[in-house]
């Protein structure tokens, strides 16, 4: 099917419109997206060195000490262990042993540290307390991050392999959130070599069995710098997903509007070209019938004006080379007859 001048104009205007501001606003979303992902990267680092100082001389002996235990009362599944995908828990200890060692002045110890780092990413401040209660997700989307301790490699397992040796939230609550409890076997998103020996950040998001997150790590080491622990900070980033969404949607309507905008405009712009266009066909097709008195006005100033008044130059030369034409075919003829008429006599 072939399109008309005009309709060539209206998709050429509105591709090109629509490209523009499709490129324009696909870079300012992922600038906006890399920002925020860059500012989280920076406050997880900050919040797990900050964390990582809280836990002392005698804190972290009792990570030493609860680290024996909890492997002591552990039974590896391998079969399930072997089906995790990354981010998946499955439980290690019995619930009755779980209770006994979070009654333990050891974990009470590292709970309330954590606890603590838990509270100070809290958008509020937060009040010196002997004990906090543990915040849920809903709390976390408005600005909490989630802490807890890993421990690991574990002898015979796979290296990404890893356990909870604690978290700020290990028993389950009444608003749904299922308990992350010690002894809780998780496949980490990377090997225990990648992350043991320095700090670690996430370059993506994330999901696992609690929530979507960013999240790093900060190695805990005793006096010979060698790794009791590692400190994880996740931040579920539900309220920063809302908001890039929201950028999304907003993105999408621009280049709908815009759509709409370069149609508008392209049937005046296509509409503004074809008109002297049009002029210029009909009158070449009135030339193409012999009308040569033909003349054409577009009331501009540019190429199309010119245009014209060269087709007007041209019509009038031609009307003026038919009229010698004539005059002098007529000439001819009149020789003719003279020329005839003197051999007659």
């Amino acid at each position: 099917m072939r399109l008309s001048f005009q309709w060539k104009i209206r998709i050429i205007v509105c591709l090109l419109s629509v490209s523009l501001s499709s490129l324009g606003l696909y870079c300012l979303y992922a600038k906006t997206y890399q920002t925020i992902l860059g500012s989280l990267k920076k406050n997880l680092r900050d919040v797990g060195n900050l964390g990582a100082m809280l836990f002392d001389h005698d804190s972290r002996e009792a990570l030493k000490r609860l680290k024996i235990r909890a492997l002591e009362e552990s039974v590896f599944d391998r079969q399930a262990i072997e089906a995790l995908p990354p981010g998946g828990t499955t439980r290690s200890i019995t619930a009755e042993k779980i209770k006994e060692l979070h009654a333990s002045k050891d974990f009470q110890m590292i709970l309330h540290h954590l606890k603590k780092i838990n509270y100070a990413t809290y958008k509020d401040a937060a009040p010196l307390l002997k004990n906090y209660e543990f915040e849920n997700i809903a709390g976390m989307d408005k600005g909490m991050m989630g802490a807890f301790l890993l421990i690991g490699p574990i002898e015979t397992l796979e290296e990404d392999i890893c356990m909870i040796l604690a978290s700020a939230g290990p028993e389950p609550t009444e608003d749904g959130w299922p308990g992350n409890p010690i002894g809780n076997i998780i496949r980490n998103f990377n090997p225990w070599s990648k992350v043991s020996e320095r700090i670690f950040i996430l370059d993506e998001l994330n999901t696992d069995d609690f929530y979507q997150f960013l999240g790093g790590t900060v190695p805990i080491l005793d006096e010979n710098r060698k790794t009791i622990a590692l400190l994880g900070i996740d931040y579920p980033v539900g309220s920063e997903l809302n908001k890039l969404r929201t950028l999304k949607w907003i993105c999408f309507a621009v280049i709908f509007g815009s759509f709409v905008l370069a149609l508008f405009f392209s049937f005046i712009i296509s509409k503004f070209l074809s008109r002297p266009l049009k002029l210029l066909t009909e009158g070449v097709k009135e030339i193409g019938k012999g009308h040569l008195q033909t003349q054409i006005s577009i009331p501009s100033n540019d190429e199309f004006n010119h245009l014209a008044k060269a087709f007007n130059n041209m019509a009038q030369n031609l009307q003026a080379i038919t009229v010698s034409r004539d005059v002098l075919e007529t000439e001819i003829i009149q020789k003719q007859k003279l020329e005839k008429e003197k051999r007659k006599k």
